[in-house]
Order: C-alpha cells, then sequence, then structure tokens
C-alpha cells in the first residue's frame, strides 16, 4: 500500500499487475510504500511529483509492539511514529494503547511519540537498533521542547498565508539519523519536539507537494522550511461546445497547494503553475460555462491543456411585459433562460401592447432595451381545422406557434403550417403555406393537404454466407400479406411502407431457405434497414378436412408473435425450423325455427418443423351455449304462503341441449312441471314452477335462485318476489335459572324470539301490578342492565330480558307470586301467563339484606354470577300446571 506522508491513516492500495509489478493512481505527495508478508517487509519514503517507477526490496521483518504512555495520565490522543534513512510511517491514536507494526530490520530506527492530554502536548523521541527478535518498547511521553517548522513555497518569498503549503511531513533528525515525524497542518504549521535543553545534533526537513526542503539546523524555536518546487508554464484553452472559443473572457480560478488566478481572454489563459493536481473554475465571464471535468494535472513543463465546457448566454431584455426567445427552426424558450450561444430571434411585448422583433448573435450575456413598433393581431386557420404548429418567417426569423392568435408588427411574413397525424390507416404530413403583407389585424386561412409518410424499407437477404438473389420479402399485417418485394442479383431488397409492427417473410424456393420474424416501422421514421439471414427451409402442405370432405380453407401459420395466413389448396408453404402453431377454421350456417345460426369448425395443433412434412387439420364444431331464462313481473305474496310461476327458456346457441331444472335455496322447494327439458336451436319452451317456502325468509324483494344445468355448466338466474311483513312474537322461559338476590332484588330471565319476517319493536309490560304491589314487591323490567319498557329485536334474533323483583318494605313480603309479562308488536299482544316465582321461607328474609359475600348494586347478568352462602335465594320459574308440584317439593323439605 502506499501511504501519503507515511500515514497509515490514509492508505492507497495498489493493483497487483503480475510479475511483481504494482500499478496505481496517486495525487502529486510524499508517500510511504509500505508493505509486510510471510515475515518481510517493505518501507520505502519517496516524493512523488510525475510518473515514476520506483523500486523496492523486502528486508527480514520484526514485531515491533510501542505504547505511549504519560504519567498520571489514563487516556488521551497523539501520534506515534517510527524512522529510518529509507522510510518512515505514522499513526494517529485517539485512544491510548499498545501498537503493532511490522518493519524490516537490522536498521537503527527512530522511534517518537506525541501525546495530548489536559490540553497540554507531551512528547518523547529516542533511536533503537532493531534486530530480527522483536522488540516491546514503551515511549514515556514527557515535557519536551516545541520547535514549530513554518513550511513554504519559496517560489512566493516569505512565509505567508498565501505560500503556506496545507499537507504534507516534517521529519526531525538527529546526526543526520530520523527521529520521528509531525503532520503538517493547513496554515503552514507543524511541530517537532525534543527532549534535551541544547539544540546541538537536531535538523528539521519538511515534505510537501512532492517536493522537499534543505536540511535545517534546529537553532531556534522557529524554522523556516522553504520548498523550491519548479514552476511549469501552463497554456489552458477552453473548448466550448466542442469547439474553440474566441468569445470567452474571464478569470480562470485554479485550487491545490498554492492558489492560482489568472486571466482568460478570448478563450486562452497563459499560467505558471507548480507541479501538482488541481480543481478549477471560472468566474466573472461573459458567459455562464460549465466544465466538463474541473480537474488539472501539471506534471510537465510547457504544455498544453484542452478543457471541455459549455457555454449558455442570457438575454435580458428592459422595458417588456414578455419576452420570448426563437432559435433559428422557430424553437422557443420562455423568458430570459439560459441558452446555448447562437442567432436568437428575440419577440418582446410591451405593457401597452407593442411589439417588438430582434435578430441577434448570442455570444455573450446581452442586456437589451427594445424599440416597439405597433402589434397587429394575426388570426390563424387552416382549412381542415387541425391543431399543429404554424410558422411566421420574416427577415427577422422564425416565429413557432400553436396558438389562434399571434402579434406580430407590420411587414411580409411566409405563414406555413404543419403537423403530424398518426392513425391506424398510418402516419400523416398535414402542410400548407401563404405569403401576408401585414398593415393591420388581420385573418389567414392557409390552405393545406394531407400526405401519407412512407418509411424507406431495404436491406440484404443472406444465406449460408452468400448473398441471396430473387428471394421474396413480404410483409404480413395480421396475417395478411402488406408489401412484398424481390431482391436482386446482389440479394438487395427495397420497399416503401407505413408505419406499424408487421411479420416478415422471406423464403427462397429454389435454394429451399426461409427466415420469418417481427419489424417494427415507427411513424415518420425516414428510413430503416433490416438485413435478413434466412436458414433452411422445410416445404409444409396442408390438408383441411371437414367431416369426410376435404375443404379450401384459410390456415393460420404462428411462430410466437409472427403470423402469416395461406391457402390449404397452395403448392405448400416453405418454413424454417420452429415449433409452429397451425390454426384453420370455417363458418357455415344453419336455418332452425325461423333463425338462422352461424356455426363455426376449428382445429388447431402444434408442430415442430425440423423436416418437410404435411399438416393435417380436421376441423371440429366449435360449439356455443348461449341459454337465457324470462321471467313475469315480481310476484307479490304473503309470508309462508306457496305461488305458482311460468318461466320462458330460450336456446340462443348453435345445437341442440339437454337441460334440466333445480332450486338453487334450501328456503324454496321448487315443483317444475316438466325438469328435463331438450330444446333446439332458437326454440323456447314455457315451465310452470310451484314455489313453495320451507323456512322464514325475510320480508321485502327476495331473489329467488332457479339453477339451469346443461352438459357443459350451469346458469343461475333468479325470480324476484315481495314478501309482505309478517309479525309474531315468541316468550320463552329460561328454566333452571337461579333467581340472584342482590341488595335485595332478584331477577328473572326470560327470552325475546322474533318469530316474524321483519326487525320489530316489542313494547313490555307486566299485568296485574297491582296484585303484585299488594305482595310487597315491585317489579321492573331490565335489558342490558338498565330499566327499559321496550326493546328492538333484528329479523330471526332472540335476546333475553330479566324481570326485576324488588321488595317495597320489610313486612308481609309473599314468598310466591304470580307474573302476566306482555309483548306487543306491531298492535298484536303476545303473553306468557302464569309467569310463576316461587321463593323459598327464609327465615329474616330482609328487603335489604347485609352480611358477608354481598355483592351491592348488582345491575350485571345473573346467569354469569353464583352467590354462595346466605344471600343465594334458588328462584324456580315455570310455566302452568308444574309450579303447584314444584311448591309441594319445596314445602316437604
Amino acid at each position: 500500500m502506499a501511504l501519503l506522508n507515511g500515514n497509515l491513516n490514509q492508505s492507497y492500495e495498489l493493483s497487483d499487475l503480475g510479475n511483481g509489478y504494482y500499478f496505481s493512481n496517486l495525487t502529486i505527495g510524499t508517500y510511504t510504500i509500505y508493505a509486510e508478508h510471510d515475515g518481510y517487509a517493505i518501507m520505502n519514503t519517496t516524493n512523488l511529483n510525475s510518473t515514476k517507477m520506483i523500486s523496492v526490496y523486502s528486508e527480514g521483518a520484526t514485531t515491533v509492539k510501542l505504547t505511549p504512555s504519560i504519567a498520571n495520565a489514563t487516556l488521551f490522543s497523539g501520534q506515534i511514529s517510527l524512522a529510518y534513512n529509507s522510510g518512515f510511517i505514522s499513526k494517529d491514536f485517539n485512544q491510548n494503547g499498545t501498537f503493532t507494526f511490522e518493519i524490516p530490520s537490522e536498521f537503527e530506527y527512530g522511534l517518537s511519540g506525541q501525546g495530548v492530554f489536559a490540553g497540554k502536548i507531551y512528547a518523547s523521541s529516542t533511536m533503537k537498533f532493531i534486530t530480527s527478535n522483536s522488540l516491546n518498547y514503551t515511549l514515556k511521553l514527557v515535557n519536551s521542547t516545541a520547535i514549530t517548522v513554518l513550511t513554504y513555497n519559496k517560489e512566493l518569498g516569505a512565509f505567508s498565508s498565501t505560500s503556506a503549503f496545507d499537507s504534507g511531513v516534517s521529519v526531525l533528525y538527529f546526526d543526520n539519523s530520523p527521529l520521528g515525524t509531525s503532520r503538517i497542518l493547513s496554515d503552514g504549521y507543524s511541530s517537532v519536539y525534543i527532549q534535551s535543553p541544547s539544540m546541538v545534533g537536531y535538523s528539521v526537513r519538511s515534505y510537501s507537494s512532492g517536493f522537499q526542503s534543505s536540511m535545517i539546523p534546529v537553532e531556534s524555536l522557529t524554522l523556516n522550511a522553504g520548498i523550491t518546487p519548479p514552476n511549469y508554464g501552463v497554456r489552458v484553452q477552453i473548448l466550448l461546445n466542442n469547439e474553440s472559443s474566441t468569445s470567452l473572457n474571464g478569470t480562470l480560478k485554479i485550487f491545490g497547494n498554492q492558489n492560482y488566478t489568472t486571466a482568460i481572454k478570448n478563450g486562452f489563459a497563459n499560467i505558471s503553475l507548480m507541479p501538482g493536481i488541481y480543481s478549477i473554475s471560472i468566474s466573472g465571464s461573459n458567459q455562464e460555462v460549465k466544465l466538463f471535468r474541473n480537474i488539472l494535472s501539471v506534471t510537465v513543463a510547457n504544455q498544453s491543456v484542452f478543457l471541455n465546457a459549455t457555454s449558455q448566454v442570457m438575454v435580458t431584455v428592459i422595458g417588456s411585459k414578455t419576452v420570448d426567445l426563437f432559435n433559428a427552426t422557430g424553437s422557443q424558450f420562455s423568458g430570459t433562460d439560459y441558452v446555448a450561444p447562437g442567432v436568437y430571434t428575440i419577440y418582446s411585448i410591451s405593457s401597452n401592447g407593442g411589439v417588438n422583433l430582434t435578430k441577434i448573435d448570442l455570444n455573450v450575456n446581452r442586456t437589451i432595451v427594445p424599440v416597439y413598433s405597433t402589434g397587429y393581431v394575426l388570426t390563424l386557420k387552416n382549412s381542415i381545422g387541425s391543431s399543429g404548429n404554424y410558422f411566421i418567417t420574416s427577415n427577422l426569423g422564425t416565429l413557432r406557434t400553436s396558438l389562434s392568435s399571434f402579434l406580430v408588427p407590420s411587414g411580409n411574413y411566409l405563414i406555413t403550417f404543419q403537423n403530424n397525424l398518426v392513425n391506424s390507416t398510418g402516419s400523416w404530413s398535414i402542410a400548407g403555406s401563404t405569403n401576408q403583407m401585414v398593415t393591420g389585424n388581420s385573418v389567414v386561412n392557409i390552405s393545406v393537404s394531407q400526405k401519407l409518410f412512407t418509411t424507406d424499407l431495404s436491406g440484404t437477404v443472406s444465406y449460408a454466407g452468400v448473398n441471396s438473389s430473387l428471394s421474396s420479402v413480404a410483409l404480413y399485417r395480421n396475417g395478411i400479406v402488406s408489401y412484398i418485394s424481390h431482391s436482386n442479383t446482389q440479394g438487395f431488397y427495397s420497399m416503401s411502407v407505413k408505419n406499424g409492427s408487421y411479420t416478415i417473410y422471406a423464403y427462397n424456393n429454389l435454394t429451399g431457405a426461409a427466415y420469418m420474424g417481427i419489424i417494427d416501422i415507427s411513424p415518420f421514421q425516414n428510413v430503416a434497414y433490416m438485413n435478413i439471414t434466412m436458414t433452411t427451409g422445410y416445404m409444409t402442405n396442408f390438408a383441411v378436412t371437414m367431416g369426410t370432405s376435404i375443404i379450401n380453407t384459410s390456415v393460420n401459420i404462428s411462430l410466437a408473435n409472427e403470423l402469416i395466413v395461406v391457402n390449404s389448396n397452395s403448392h405448400g408453404t416453405l418454413l424454417p425450423e420452429g415449433n409452429f402453431t397451425f390454426t384453420a377454421s370455417t363458418n357455415t350456417t344453419v336455418s332452425s325455427n325461423n333463425y338462422t345460426e352461424s356455426i363455426s369448425f376449428t382445429n388447431s395443433t402444434v408442430i415442430d418443423i425440423n423436416t418437410a412434412m404435411s399438416v393435417q387439420l380436421t376441423l371440429q364444431k366449435l360449439y356455443i351455449y348461449n341459454l337465457t331464462l324470462t321471467f313475469g313481473k315480481i310476484k307479490n305474496i304473503s309470508a309462508g304462503s306457496s305461488f305458482n310461476y311460468t318461466l320462458s327458456i330460450r336456446n340462443r346457441g348453435n345445437s341442440m341441449v339437454n337441460i334440466s331444472l333445480s332450486s338453487g335455496a334450501s328456503a324454496w322447494n321448487i315443483t317444475f312441471a316438466k325438469k328435463n327439458l331438450k330444446l333446439g336451436i332458437n326454440q323456447s319452451l314455457s315451465v310452470n314452477a310451484s314455489f313453495k317456502n320451507s323456512t322464514m325468509v325475510p320480508s321485502g324483494n327476495n331473489s329467488i335462485p332457479i339453477v339451469l344445468n346443461y352438459h357443459s355448466g350451469t346458469i343461475t338466474d333468479y325470480v324476484n318476489v315481495n314478501i309482505s311483513k309478517f309479525y309474531d312474537l315468541k316468550l320463552q322461559s329460561v328454566y333452571n335459572k337461579y333467581v340472584v338476590f342482590d341488595s335485595g332484588y332478584g331477577a328473572v330471565p326470560v327470552k325475546l324470539i322474533n318469530t316474524g319476517n321483519t326487525n320489530e319493536t316489542v313494547h313490555l309490560i307486566i299485568g296485574d301490578l297491582h296484585t303484585i304491589n299488594l305482595y310487597n314487591w315491585n317489579v321492573t323490567i331490565t335489558y342490558n342492565g338498565k330499566n327499559v319498557s321496550e326493546v328492538n329485536l333484528s329479523y330471526n334474533q332472540t335476546l333475553t330480558i330479566y324481570v326485576k323483583l324488588t321488595p317495597i318494605s320489610s313486612q308481609h313480603i309473599s314468598s310466591q307470586i304470580s307474573l302476566i309479562l306482555n309483548g306487543t308488536v306491531h298492535g298484536n299482544v303476545y303473553s306468557m301467563p302464569n309467569l310463576s316465582v316461587s321463593f323459598p321461607s327464609v327465615p329474616g328474609l330482609m328487603a335489604y339484606p347485609s352480611g358477608n359475600n354481598l355483592i351491592s348494586n348488582y345491575t350485571g347478568n345473573p346467569d354469569n354470577t353464583l352467590l354462595t352462602g346466605s344471600i343465594i335465594l334458588v328462584v324456580i320459574i315455570i310455566v302452568g300446571i308444574g309450579s303447584t308440584a314444584i311448591v309441594s317439593r319445596r314445602n316437604r323439605k
């Protein structure tokens, strides 16, 4: 690898070219070539200021482990380096530790380090002879004397902000042996450190931009390290838009280790530069210039450099409302955007409607103050009323517009209309022109004509490496021949064709060669070329039969997207090798029941053509089934009632068909007077059907599916009926449920079941409340924990309500009561009489019991709660005479 300024943190890999050669593109600078492998190492430092070949040799390697340390410091950052007469390396670190190097052995090395701790710099350096044995050494960094080195370009005079180098390395020597390195900072400063109070024997050399200073003795705390690199004369020429420019003036700015500025005059700049790689830019020019590549490499004296760039110029028009630029072909550039240099027509309109046309050669940025004249409106029309472009041409240039009116000054104009039209018939050019003298507002109606645009298609036909004469080349669209040509004695063919996608088929019966492919001709394509290379072809004949007869019909031959159509009675078709699909068909008609039906017969086969053969296609009838059901008006029926309906079935297919009918819904039993039918072509039959509702279905419009089955499928159609609303309700006791007393009340569950066919609102009431009150109980109805007087039931829904019993007082509480629960739906009353509720005789039953395990203010579903202990009262609800028997059993306990 190559280390810039010897820094291991700034390395570049070298590409292995083989045979011991390595290569890399590097910027100018000082590099250490460093490598280690299998016990050998290379460390060689060189100044690179031009392309050069460097020879390096590997030496036996030694492992050196260096540990920088500062007394009483745990963490610090800095730099550690190793140097000997052939080279140097260094490593920056941001956390102290032990750092390992593989370096050539049997040499005396300078080992040095610098560290920053608590804002203070500590340093150390020593000389060690490195043998083949490994070295593990601790560098103790201490307070040292700092020597400031000022590195600058001596060609520019003394050290200053403009002459200072911004990169490189300074090397400290003792008795001409290197001790260590220090990085040159961006302002040209670097610092080396010595531990001896005496400066005798110490010296410094700076390296930067591929050059080095002389050896400078350390005689003071500040040293001037002036480097004298050669300056090379460079001639720079700017090529604008791939052409030499004599119109460009401006400033060329050059940025690198040194920055330069020079003038560009008529596209040229001359300057003396130190060798190096620079970035460049152009500023302050009379054009807007964009360089393709902004890198300048200076490696030899008196070199000429060509910089490719694009240029744009801008025109500023003062005192205008709108400004447009038109180039020589009439293309428009809106406003004052930057445009490429060239000749333009500037079209501007003032705020009061004045107009100005100015023809100008724009090769630099320009500012124009136009003189406006009276503008006249041209109303633009054409004889076919087509949209398109109008070109308004005068000695001041061409203006293109798609507007129907345009403002121009007085003068003589050639007005041209152009448009291109692409449709299913091809590409068409629409054009016309007229001369118009404008002295006032004018209407211009241009007579235009339409011309079919064709493309000149040409090429050569060859077979077995030889151009094939007298070969046929045909273009097919949708399988039908559109164009055909024959090659001449040199194998050349040509034809004029419309745009579109074609199958191109070429063959030569004399040589037995053929070709098939696809060619696409774009709209308004002037010329197209296609060279055809034919391969061995195989003669393919066809025999198409229908029943026992051979018929004459068309055969479609397709290969992927290619398609040609031939006649089955032709003398054969020469085809290239491939997996072809052959399809033949014909149509006939049959009359039945005063109806004429077209019947298709077809067949298709896929054959891999690799030899001459005869293809037989036996046509089979293509069956088409088209059955329709017709129904009468919507029937209005009552819920659960039966009705009769007449269905009409027609066969619109091309063959007789057997049909069976069935019901498509389990809720309806359908009896068909004729279940199995046979229908001829265009024949229709009426079938009576009886419909009976087997389960309750919702009110309103209902679609009853009728399934028509035939041998290749099914058809489902629907009879629509309107079912009137039917209201019905069922009240059902929930047996074996607990009546849960909680805070002095019990809850008795009752199910409400919607047995009607529509949504219902159920109004709820307990009958004979006066009797219940005499029993010293108060009764309410709850649903979802809330007192209710009505609930909503959806169609086919069931829900549970609770009859809630609460003692009115603690005296004269009856242990058995009988209730009547009424539900009213749509004026109809549905009752649950004798809803008998028996309570066990519990001594001390109070209206508001208290004690352990009591849940206060219970409002939940008592079915989900089972209380234990003294507060559970088992209440059995039963209807009818069964209540007496249960009471008797309770009394016997």
